[in-house]
């Protein structure tokens, strides 16, 4: 019940936040001076519950700790990045949590051991309800919102977000907010 209840949050914030931007209404971030590791380590107690069994790994490099934004639209980033990665992880594989200082910005990386994903569909990925056809092994689901989302709320707040990825070795997603 927990598990579609935040599914169906999900969807609905996504749905939410692409009806903004098309209709011109851009995502604000509210900033505030916030506890990296806190959220952090929320975020992964929030993705154990979405039930895969992966283990997670968090390196918070010494030094970083806080960061100017809004903490629920960075924590909903960061759930997202950290629940696809178990999602396309294998059986008992493990999901990587970083986060750097990077000249002048704070660098969060979220990487899997998962299939990885062709270089060709990497900027399909964050177009609005893109979903791939070959979802892997895991049985994942998905609206197609998760990471356009993800990328206007990683802007909304100054930053960038990419992915780099190789078939059969894994995914890493970064995104950076400005320090």
């Amino acid at each position: 019940m927990i598990q579609t209840a935040d599914h169906c949050t999900r969807l609905l914030d996504g749905f939410v936040s692409q009806s903004r931007v098309e209709s011109g209404r851009a995502v604000r971030a509210e900033p505030g001076s916030f506890d990296i590791r806190s959220m952090v380590e929320e975020a992964v107690e929030i993705a154990k519950l979405s039930g895969p069994a992966c283990t997670f790994e968090v390196d918070i490099q010494e030094g970083v700790e806080a960061i100017q934004g809004d903490r629920y639209e960075l924590l909903l980033v960061l759930t997202h990045l950290l629940t696809n990665a178990a999602a396309y992880s294998p059986q008992q594989g493990v999901v990587w949590a970083q986060v750097t200082a990077q000249g002048g910005a704070v660098r969060f990386a979220v990487s899997d051991t998962g299939p990885g994903i062709p270089a060709h569909l990497i900027d399909d990925l964050f177009t609005p309800f893109y979903l791939m056809k070959d979802r892997g092994q895991r049985d994942a689901r998905g609206t197609g919102l998760g990471l356009c989302h993800s990328k206007q709320l990683v802007e909304a707040h100054g930053g960038r977000i990419w992915l780099e990825s190789t078939l059969g070795a894994g995914t890493t997603v970064h995104f950076e907010i400005p320090a």
